[in-house]
């Protein structure tokens, strides 16, 4: 069941390594309601390899532990993140099955008193892929219905927030001052002038000694990924450090800008002379059937449906030829059969 990590899924974990990094995707993404009364000064890494009691080994990705602020000072809540960058239909039964390792690791590690109540576990997916992702969020939906009713209550139910970073809402994106919402940013951002203001912000925000491992891991995730995917060829051999990234990445920020909008002019011209086709064909299918109508009177359903799905310039100025030249419907139904340019046949 352990799913295959990407390069970039295994970025994303040495991410969110860092407690600033958990804290600020909780407090920025989670809903509020979840995560109120938790003290984010208490959060606590905890290890997130299991072993079933077959010693076959599963894989969870991140896991921390946080407690409570006020009431529950005994209780915590324990926070597991998982990283995909590709949709599975089975995440439902993966994140129950995590689930239960990490319960059962906790209660023979002894961390547990005798009898005490489990912890609460709140399971994370946090998606970056460009696919839909359609799999359930409970495992309890990846069972049939239908099924007895009786049955319901031996049905397992467990709920996992999902976060699907493509689809996440712009104008809820934007105003987010958080660590993980800059990254996230990052991943979207097309824009060389907004790109470089994500990038240096973010850059503010991970300077001390406690953000040198994470200010590797984004430098290596900016170098590797992030400019691959934008298409951005520099020589970054030598330079391992944000701040001359983004040096570099400045200096070549006209040469970017440029690219970035060479880019957009030629989809826009692309799209232009696809609506302009478009455009073009719509009224030279009109033409053939006011020509038709004009000379012979309303057209049989078919035939005008037939016309309206020819999508060939030069068919379809053909047709308005034998439009205005044939002497009756049958006519132009015969000659056009003769000529392989049936109306009845033609398809887009």
């Amino acid at each position: 069941m352990p799913s295959i990590q990407t390069p970039h899924d295994a970025l994303y974990k040495r991410f969110f390594s860092n407690p600033d990094v958990v804290a600020s995707f909780l407090q920025d993404f989670v809903p509020e309601s979840l995560v109120r009364d938790l003290d984010f000064s208490t959060l606590e890494r905890l290890s997130g390899n299991y072993v079933s009691d077959s010693f076959k080994e599963r894989y969870n990705d991140i896991v921390w532990r946080i407690r409570w602020k006020k009431s529950r000072l005994a209780s915590y809540l324990v926070v597991m993140l998982e990283f995909q960058s590709s949709p599975d239909y089975w995440m439902a039964l993966r994140i129950n099955a995590y689930t239960t390792l990490l319960l059962q690791d906790l209660i023979q590690a002894q961390k547990l008193g005798p009898q005490a109540p489990l912890p609460f576990v709140l399971p994370i997916v946090l998606y970056n892929g460009t696919k839909s992702w359609n799999a359930p969020t409970n495992v309890a939906d990846l069972f049939g219905p239908p099924f007895p009713e009786e049955l319901c209550p031996f049905v397992p139910r467990q709920q996992h927030f999902l976060l699907n970073v493509s689809t996440f809402p712009k104008e809820m994106l934007d105003p987010l001052r958080g660590i993980a919402a800059q990254i996230l940013k990052l991943e979207r951002e097309k824009s060389p002038v907004q790109f470089l203001k994500v990038y240096w912000y973010l850059y503010s925000l991970v300077q001390g000694p406690e953000f040198a491992l994470l200010r590797q891991a984004l430098a290596t995730w900016v170098v590797h990924y992030l400019l691959e995917k934008l298409g951005i060829t520099v020589d970054f051999s030598k330079v391992c450090d944000l701040q001359e990234i983004g040096a570099m990445l400045e200096n070549r920020a006209e040469e970017w800008k440029n690219m970035f909008l060479a880019e957009g002019m030629t989809k826009g011209r692309a799209e232009g002379r696809k609506e302009r086709d478009q455009q073009i064909t719509a009224l030279q299918k009109r033409r053939i059937i006011n020509l038709l109508e004009e000379r012979f009177g309303h057209l049989p359903p078919y035939l005008a449906v037939s016309i309206e799905r020819i999508s060939d310039p030069e068919v379809l100025m053909d047709f308005i030829i034998l439009a205005c030249t044939t002497n009756s419907l049958q006519d132009f139904e015969a000659k056009s059969a003769t000529e392989h340019l049936s109306p009845r046949g033609q398809q887009e």
